[in-house]
């Protein structure tokens, strides 16, 4: 399945997470997930679909398009560290698409990646900063929701399918396998995370970490046309 975030007020957000941290892998960490926005690159609005931040130091990790209409990828508090590419042609209405982030911990290559459908668009080079962490901090699909507190901003006005996420970087045959349609949960190897949006229910995905997601209160996103990996479904 997949979920619609049509609305200000439409995300899923957990409960205080455990961090994000880079270590604990081969060389880093990887982030990817499918999207399929109701607009197009240019329209000068933000957009996330995908946000990591708490009250205190805000926004930690983001996939999003700024109201610049480039697309940013990665982490920032007080220091830069994300990869930001122009969204024109990248971002169609209607047309899914797969949005991949990697974080290398090696100073000697690029510290940080951005593939979209598994073309490399970006890099940011050298080691990339890592901010604040604080207890409360959150990971939310669609808005910059965090720390618990509401900022229905930048909503993604659109539908998600797949979210992974692992303590290493991805292989070139593992990106084009995200590429053909498959969910992460397939490259099981250092997967800390699989969010499939599959569930009718208040509790969205199997995280492998132990922290659930739960609707906004009184907002129900409805379900889209089931992603099969090589093609969409209804129906379902």
């Amino acid at each position: 399945m997949a979920s619609k975030f049509n609305l200000t007020t439409d995300r899923w957000s957990s409960g205080t997470t455990t961090q994000w941290a880079p270590g604990g892998g081969v060389g880093g960490f990887s982030i990817f997930i499918r999207f399929k926005p109701n607009w197009s690159s240019g329209d000068s609005t933000g957009h996330a679909w995908i946000h990591y931040g708490n009250s205190g130091a805000g926004r930690l990790f983001h996939m999003m398009q700024h109201t610049d209409n480039k697309i940013y990828a990665g982490f920032f508090n007080t220091s830069e560290g994300r990869v930001s590419v122009s969204s024109a042609g990248l971002l169609v209405a209607d047309v899914w698409g797969s949005h991949l982030y990697t974080h290398s911990i090696d100073p000697s290559v690029n510290a940080a990646e951005y593939y979209f459908d598994n073309v490399l668009k970006g890099t940011v080079s050298g080691p990339c900063p890592f901010p604040t962490w604080n207890a409360d901090s959150r990971e939310t699909f669609s808005t910059n929701y965090r720390g618990g507190v509401a900022y229905d901003t930048y909503y993604a006005n659109g539908t998600i399918a797949d979210f992974g996420r692992w303590n290493r970087i991805l292989t070139a045959g593992e990106r084009a396998t995200l590429q053909a349609g498959f969910s992460p949960g397939k490259i099981r190897n250092g997967l800390l995370e699989d969010r499939p949006f599959i569930a009718n229910t208040n509790s969205k995905g199997s995280p492998l970490e132990g922290v659930d997601l739960t609707l906004n209160v009184g907002t129900t996103p409805p379900f889209a046309p089931h992603y099969s990996g090589f093609s969409l479904q209804t129906g379902i």
